[in-house]
């Protein structure tokens, strides 16, 4: 567990794990390293989960956002992590205990080398110019015992032997500074001729790349949320009508809708010898107009599962119907109005 002590206390309170040792969301193993980001949140080094979560203030589980997914030497994965940093854009920069610091992209899904060729790099620090500050640790074949500062222009972003300064191709994916859009591309990404590859293009310019972005065409200027999607491109219930022009933004799932997203009739309305049927929907009545010359011999309802219900009453006289519905349940029916020659069949709702 993690617990916070605040000054002259004399007990502490637990603010992230203290349910065992575990890997699940309200646990952690072997805690090691915590940072705190100017919002309060809690990075906290998962060690024996080989993983970074993120606690916000007051949160009763944590977030993985750097590794977790095994021990095994992969761009996804870390290996006992203990020390590590983070810089103002939540970036988490993570010694492997070896001889390389990774740096973890806030947002990201991997890692990529920051530095190399170190020995047991421990304790990892930033300032406020980015400029990186490591413990180097010693052995006989490493006698370092000392505090190494990288700035900026010293990093060798890409493991090429040369120096960002100095390097043409920062990130390595073949297209120069001069013409990369995008310069941190991921090692091993294919990329475009701006340098951008799919994880890290905006085709619609609304700050949400298209690897995540769920609704790539938003219209120029409008706010959306992390998925990338604006009030007019969403669609809450899943129907296809986005929720803009949804005039029914509760419809059941897997029901089909018209271009209003409202649910479509049992099946198509045939009206000939019917003028109208009034109210609705309705509650307990429904009248019906005809048209002259129109002898009804039968009413009945189907309901959705294809079940006929005949009506508590039905007065019929030569030009309307009375219905007294009072036995069918609320729902959408289908009215047939069966003649001699043919059938009329009308959606009807009945609502109470």
């Amino acid at each position: 567990r993690i617990q916070k002590w605040a000054p002259g206390a004399t007990e502490g309170t637990t603010v992230a794990g203290g349910n065992g040792a575990g890997s699940a969301v309200n646990q952690l193993s072997s805690p090691s390293g915590i940072n705190l980001d100017a919002s309060g949140n809690m990075y906290i080094a998962d060690t024996h989960n080989d993983r970074i979560q993120k606690w916000e203030p007051g949160a009763n589980e944590g977030t993985t956002v750097a590794g977790g997914n095994g021990r095994f030497e992969s761009e996804n994965t870390l290996a006992l992590p203990i020390y590590f940093t983070l810089d103002s854009d939540e970036n988490l920069y993570i010694s492997d205990f070896y001889t390389r610091i990774y740096k973890w992209n806030s947002g990201a899904t991997s890692k990529t080398v920051f530095l190399d060729y170190l020995y047991k790099p421990k304790g990892i620090i930033l300032d406020d110019f980015n400029n990186i500050y490591v413990a180097h640790s010693t052995n006989s074949l490493a006698p370092n015992h000392r505090i190494q500062k990288w700035e900026l222009g010293q990093l060798d972003t890409d493991g090429d032997g040369i120096g960002d300064v100095c390097d043409p191709d920062i990130d390595g994916d073949g297209v120069i500074n001069d013409l990369d859009l995008c310069p941190s591309t991921p090692t091993g990404e294919a990329v475009d001729a701006t340098g951008c590859s799919d994880s890290q293009k905006d085709t619609d310019g609304d700050g949400v790349t298209d690897d995540i972005d769920e609704c790539p065409s938003t219209p120029t200027g409008e706010v959306v949320d992390a998925a990338g999607c604006s009030d007019s491109q969403k669609d809450t219930d899943g129907d296809g009508v986005t929720d803009d022009v949804d005039d029914c933004p509760e419809t059941p799932t897997g029901e089909s809708v018209d271009a209003s997203g409202c649910t479509l009739p049992l099946f198509v309305e045939n009206i000939s010898f019917v003028k109208r049927i009034y109210p609705n929907p309705t509650d307990n009545e429904l009248l019906v107009e005809l048209k002259e010359n129109s002898i009804v011999k039968k009413v009945e309802f189907i309901d959705y599962s294809g079940k006929i219900i005949t009506p508590n009453k039905v007065e019929i006289s030569k030009y309307s119907i009375r219905i007294n519905v009072s036995n069918l349940n609320n729902g959408i029916y289908i009215l047939n109005l069966i003649t001699d020659k043919e059938v009329n069949t009308v959606k009807v709702v009945i609502e109470r």
